[in-house]
This record gives structure tokens, sequence and C-alpha cells, in this order.
């Protein structure tokens, strides 16, 4: 767990400042209106920090394996081709299904 060391929540007179760090790279805060008080708040939020920066890091990395920087296209289509959504079933009354021919 490294990665995701202890976050410093700044509580400031009627606000809550929390960081949104993966290791030593910041990717923003949560700014709450609110003074966090409670223990159990203050943990909450260091959760909900921790999965928030892994969420924002994850589109990152997505966008950067996925988005061709030349064309700026995307250069994967992970799409499954060849299936009609109906899991095998018939589209339409009458129709057959293949365990009835």
């Amino acid at each position: 767990m490294d990665a995701m060391k202890h976050i410093q929540i700044q509580i400031r007179g009627e606000s809550t400042i929390v960081p949104l760090c993966i290791g030593e790279t910041s990717l923003g805060v949560i700014y709450l209106d609110r003074p966090a008080i409670l223990k159990d708040d203050i943990e909450l939020l260091q959760i909900f920090a921790n999965q928030a920066a892994v969420a924002i890091q994850n589109v990152q990395l997505y966008a950067m394996a996925t988005l061709d920087s030349l064309t700026e296209t995307f250069a994967r289509d992970f799409s499954i081709s060849g299936s009609s959504g109906s899991c095998g079933r018939p589209s339409a009354p009458g129709n057959r299904s293949p365990s009835s021919w």
C-alpha cells in the first residue's frame, strides 16, 4: 500500500480539504463547505478520496492505452462483434430457437 499513503485532510474554519493523491502524484482535491469533525467522517473521507484517486488514475491510464496520440482517435475497439444482444433467444414471437430445429 505504498502508493496509497495516508493523506492529510485539512480542516480550516468552516471547510474541509481532502487531497486526491496516488504516491507522490496529486490528482486534485475534494472540497467540503463544512468541517469534518467526527473521526468516522474523517475516515470515510480518506477512503472516498483514495477510491476517487484510483478511479481518476484508471481513466487516465485507459485513455493513454486506447488513444492514438498522433491521430487523437481510439486505437482499439473493445466491442464484442457478432453479438445480437439477445443471448440466444428468439428476437420475435414465432422465431424458432436452435434447440427446436
